[in-house]
């Protein structure tokens, strides 16, 4: 087998998963091995990005292949460890469109994710739909969902939109 190159993809919970891509390996393929870490059945909702030279997110494009992709120079030279995002790619008009809870669990997970980071920029729709993904609203009941994971902590609660 042909050397592979390291890589790192961070996932949703900030957790990184060390990964060796190999020269034929596809973007579809490295989602599907990412997705199963979480156990999403609806993989569709998802996709994998690197950090451009703009200090943007670039999706990779699930057809081709990992490292035929335009990476930024600093993941090209010898010895770099190329840094992909799994991410949420295409968002839901509403959360009883999702048919998985682990699919909501990793809405929430981003969403949190984006509103704890300071550079970012919340929406109130942003905001409340991160608060309602902390009940579970598709049975209409306020019983909470998911206690593993932190509250979200009140100065960004307290903070102006």
């Amino acid at each position: 087998m042909s050397e592979g190159r390291r890589s790192q993809v961070v996932l949703l919970d900030e957790r990184r998963l060390d990964i060796v891509i190999q020269s034929r390996l596809y973007a579809g393929e490295l989602l599907d091995i990412v997705a199963s870490h979480f156990n999403l059945k609806e993989k569709e909702y998802f996709g994998l990005s690197f950090i451009d030279e703009s200090s943007h997110h670039s999706w990779l494009q699930l057809d081709k292949r990992v490292l035929e992709h335009d990476f930024p120079k600093k993941y090209t030279s010898q010895g770099a460890v190329l840094i992909l995002y799994f991410r949420i790619k295409y968002y839901v008009e509403s959360i009883t469109q999702l048919r998985d809870s682990a699919t909501i669990e990793a809405f929430y997970l981003q969403t949190k994710s984006l509103i704890a980071k300071v550079s970012q920029v919340c929406t109130v729709k942003e905001f409340w739909f991160t608060l309602a993904l902390r009940f579970d609203i598709r049975h209409d009941d306020t019983k909470f969902v998911y206690p593993q994971h932190p509250p979200t902590p009140y100065r960004i609660l307290d903070s102006p939109l």
